[in-house]
């Protein structure tokens, strides 16, 4: 019998202020080009610039007779709609256009009509399009490419692949549209930690974003459709995932394709949550190859609607944790033998698709989840201070904040588990560090922080009791290597739930 399920969100937020403080860097430069220049006088320009150096793209079409390639750490290439999303209210564009670029074979992957070998580069407001193989090819570290508009490209988007396949990571793709691309929108290789968030992408020849031996990234908010529509391989559907770990893909929008999710060969330990996948031939897909595993992934609090099957699992995976979805019925998806009275999508065997919703997720609203055998259980927090002052910061330094406890007040033992958000966005230039919370002794991995902060350990490993308390210490640190933001605010949300 299914258990009941109670969805609460609790808008009990602890608010932190940050006033950084860092060393004066020199002044950067502004370098104008416009379209009237040869491709080589503008490489010229970008291999003159220094790290802070702002090369700005004056509107108009760039028809390049050579791809541009930076090579020098910290410039920004800034396009003429720099600031504004690529789905947003643009004015005239700086378009690149890569027709007659001769845009090189670099590896089987190809080379980009940009190309970005060094670290810390920011391309912000283009249209770039025309490429014979990639718009932009990434193969270095902590870069943002954020509003631009890449389409009828040969192959990629976005490639983020290191010539020499070594592991590239710490890259921001944000606020881009992607369309009528030959191969993905986004294509990963060999790249970590990287935040793709906001992107719009639409008819790829292949996967919308395809994660491709990479790890621990986090794949959000973003719309993908009529992407990978041929039902054959890895190279189908919204976001496929190949030899890919931990990897968190959540708020997404997936419609209209052959899979909305694919999880290949190897591909474990991956969290897929607050998704709308509706309206392809499968909702998720998960399917291994003799003698790899595809197992320890989970889909929770999904909106998984109106596929012709819901989740589509074979033989050799384990059982797929699907719990705590909604299949588009009160009761639940469709199983032969396990439910077959279930309206909503169907299921295959080898997915657990218990304790199923009620109603769909409102998805983006992190809704806190408790699952408890009555509807009298009730969640309470209590946290002490709601301020933390860490005083000024100096690039480099780690600094540990006030103490912080968390109290549980309600009537059942409880887990508590944190999202730390952003209120203002920065400069991509201007982040920081942080490892957010060190929760009893045991702190997380740092990780680069572009406009959402996130963490998703428990409050050390023990459940909080009733009227127990839990103290926690805060913690925040900055590279010497990247100028930290001169000031900066956050919320803390707390997420609660009964154990198991």
């Amino acid at each position: 019998m299914k258990r009941k399920f109670i969805s609460i969100f609790i808008a009990l937020v602890l608010v932190l202020s940050f006033s950084l403080v860092t060393a004066v860097p020199a002044a950067a430069a502004t370098l104008d080009v416009n379209a009237t220049m040869e491709a080589t006088v503008i490489n010229d320009k970008i291999a003159a610039a220094t790290d802070g150096d702002i090369i700005v793209f004056a509107a108009g079409e760039y028809n390049l007779t050579e791809p541009l390639v930076v090579a020098v750490a910290g410039v920004t290439l800034q396009g003429a709609n720099a600031g504004v999303p690529g789905t947003g209210d643009r004015g005239d564009e700086s378009t690149i256009d890569a027709t007659s670029a001769g845009v090189p074979l670099v590896g089987y992957a190809g080379g980009g009509a940009v190309t970005i070998t060094a670290d810390g580069v920011t391309v912000d407001g283009f249209t770039i399009t025309g490429s014979r193989f990639n718009a932009i090819r990434v193969c270095s570290s902590g870069n943002t490419i954020t509003n631009n508009i890449l389409s009828d490209n040969g192959r990629d988007g976005v490639l983020l692949m290191d010539p020499a396949e070594d592991t590239i990571e710490n890259n921001t793709i944000e606020n881009n549209i992607m369309s009528n691309n030959g191969w993905q929108g986004i294509y990963m290789w060999y790249s970590d930690s990287n935040t793709i968030t906001g992107n719009a992408i639409s008819y790829s020849g292949r996967p919308g974003i395809y994660v491709d031996g990479s790890d621990d990234n986090i794949i959000e908010n973003n719309t993908i459709s009529y992407s990978g529509e041929v039902d054959s391989g890895e190279w189908v559907g919204g976001i496929s995932l190949n030899v890919a770990f931990r990897n968190t893909l959540t708020g997404n929008t997936l419609s209209n394709q052959c899979r909305g999710i694919s999880l290949f060969d190897n591909s474990e330990d991956n969290t897929l949550t607050h998704n709308t996948i509706s309206n392809n031939k499968y909702g998720i897909y998960l399917r291994k190859k003799a003698g790899t595993g595809n197992v320890g992934n989970e889909a929770h609090y999904n909106n998984i609607v109106d596929n012709e099957v819901g989740v589509q699992a074979y033989e050799g995976i384990g059982v797929f944790n699907a719990t705590n979805n909604w299949w588009g019925a009160t009761n639940g998806p469709y199983h032969p033998s396990a439910n077959p009275d279930g309206l909503g999508n169907a299921v295959s065997d080898f997915v657990n698709f218990a304790d199923w919703l009620d109603g769909p997720i409102e998805v983006g609203t992190g809704a806190v989840s408790m699952t408890a055998a009555s509807e009298d259980a009730v969640i309470g927090i209590s946290v002490s201070p709601t301020f933390i002052d860490f005083g000024a910061i100096t690039s480099g330094d780690t600094v540990n904040g006030a103490a912080l406890t968390v109290k549980n007040e309600g009537n059942v033992c409880i887990a508590v588990t944190t999202e730390i958000t952003a209120d203002t966005p920065y400069n991509a230039r201007d982040y920081f560090y942080t490892e957010a919370l060190k929760l009893n002794g045991q702190d997380s991995t740092p990780s680069p922080i572009l406009g959402k902060w996130r963490h998703g350990s428990l409050f050390g490993p023990d459940p909080i009791e009733v009227n127990g308390s839990r103290p926690v210490t805060t913690r925040l640190q900055c590279p010497g290597e990247i100028r930290a933001a001169t000031e900066y605010n956050g919320t803390v949300v707390f997420w609660a739930e009964q154990p198991e």
